[in-house]
């Protein structure tokens, strides 16, 4: 496993247990309404430090730049698109995060990995129902 394997899958695993906790829908107790649900749902924001957040966006883009151009690594080229996804998706940026989702479900296809095709067919849904 490659260097640049490794920073993806250790982004990938931290962005995704990110965007589980945001998707999650929070536990109402009993007696409140889901007012409370609500105003949870709202403070997740789960990408507070820019720093990381920039940090991400420049590694993940130069990964993608190399992986797109060595077509016969199809799952290291769809793990860093839906670490991008995930990414933007937490950054609110629903049109990058589309776009990546666009692209890995045109190579997801050519993998034998079901959990990343399951991944992407999650996010993808998680970016049809976001606001």
């Amino acid at each position: 496993q490659s260097t640049w394997d490794r920073v993806v899958t250790i982004w990938y695993a931290f962005l995704k247990d990110l965007v589980e906790q945001y998707v999650k829908v929070p536990d109402i107790p009993e007696g409140m309404g889901e007012v409370v649900a609500e105003i949870t749902q709202t403070e997740k924001d789960l990408m507070e430090d820019e720093a990381q957040a920039a940090e991400a966006v420049k590694v993940l883009r130069t990964i993608d730049m190399i992986r797109n151009e060595d077509t016969s690594d199809d799952k290291g080229r769809v793990q860093v698109k839906l670490a991008l996804t995930f990414l933007y998706f937490l950054l609110k940026d629903k049109n990058e995060a589309s776009t990546h989702i666009h692209r890995t479900k045109e190579i997801v296809g050519n993998i034998s990995d079901n959990s990343l095709s399951n991944d992407c067919t999650w996010m993808e849904l998680n970016l049809n129902n976001a606001n």
